[in-house]
């Protein structure tokens, strides 16, 4: 690939096209909220990564004059889904921040509308940036028959800005990323969740599972980021700001730290390598839907 079309402009989108750089993109061209802001946020990441980051002022024009290779959409989840209708049937491979799409008015039947439409339409393949499931992969050597486990527990606290049950919204596709990896697919039950205005928390049957997850968005906490299974607990541990970013799997019985590789590094590369006959990563159609549904019920339970 050599031009990627990114959606998006502030915050996480600075580091996609850090990254792109690094993979040796130098055409990106940038869709933002309004014309105006697109100019600004394009000059503002032309300046700081001296990379070529050429505005564009929306789908059409970027397919007529741009001609992207692939699209990174990580604009509000509440845009995601005007864009993934432009680009699905286009043959262009997508990055999608998570969750897939978002809307007010979200239902079960929605989504299950949505995602038969996309599995009728889509000629592009879709991957869902849920790092999180890369740390789950790390610990799968580690813990000898996990999978039958009975309990997991999930912390996380980021500096986030989502409030009460935004907060859900937010940082519950992380958690299920990480159950779905490590347990796959389960029915999911007995749900009791309860928010507040920094935290969002939540216990339910995952199957024969219990599982709990504590979310929470608050500056004044440390960055917090832990799971367990059972009495194996793990911690995520950084270090170093862009290049020099580092990550860590901390397991706590016996203190050995297993290198990561950055996950959002791993996302992008799963997108620019997706066209190599010998790419052996299917695209995360079947991922996506699910993390949706199950992040959608336990929301709707908790707004209930």
């Amino acid at each position: 690939m050599e031009r990627i079309l990114l959606i998006g402009g502030r915050g996480i989108s600075e580091v996609f096209v850090r990254l792109l750089k690094k993979n040796g993109i130098t055409n990106i061209g940038l869709i933002s909220a309004t014309p105006q802001t697109t100019e600004v946020n394009a000059k503002k990441l032309t300046d700081k990564y001296s990379v070529a980051v050429y505005p564009i002022a929306n789908p059409k024009t970027a397919t007529k004059k741009f001609s992207p290779d692939g699209v990174i959409i990580a604009s509000p989840n509440y845009s995601h889904g005007d864009y993934l209708n432009y680009f699905i049937n286009s043959a262009t491979p997508i990055l999608c921040e998570k969750p897939l799409f978002w809307k007010k008015d979200l239902s079960t039947e929605s989504i299950e509308e949505y995602f038969r439409f996309l599995k009728e339409h889509k000629t592009s393949k879709i991957f869902l940036n849920t790092t999180s499931r890369y740390l789950a992969r790390a610990v799968k050597n580690q813990i000898s028959k996990y999978s039958g486990s009975s309990s997991f527990e999930f912390i996380f606290n980021t500096h986030g800005r989502e409030k009460y049950e935004n907060i859900g919204i937010d940082l519950l596709p992380h958690a299920f990323s990480i159950l779905h990896e490590l347990f796959g697919y389960k029915r999911i039950t007995q749900i009791h969740s309860d928010f507040s205005s920094f935290k969002f928390n939540t216990t339910f049957k995952y199957g024969k599972l219990n599982v709990g997850f504590y979310l929470s968005e608050n500056v004044k906490l440390d960055k917090y980021f832990t799971f367990s299974i059972d009495d194996n607990r793990f911690e995520r541990v950084q270090s170093g700001k862009g290049d020099t970013y580092s990550l860590y799997l901390v397991n706590s019985a016996n203190k050995t730290s297993t290198s990561i590789e950055d996950p959002f590094d791993t996302s992008v590369q799963r997108l620019l390598n997706c066209n190599k006959k010998s790419a052996s990563d299917v695209d995360d159609f079947l991922l996506a839907r699910q993390n949706m549904l199950d992040t959608f019920q336990i929301y709707s339970t908790s707004k209930s």
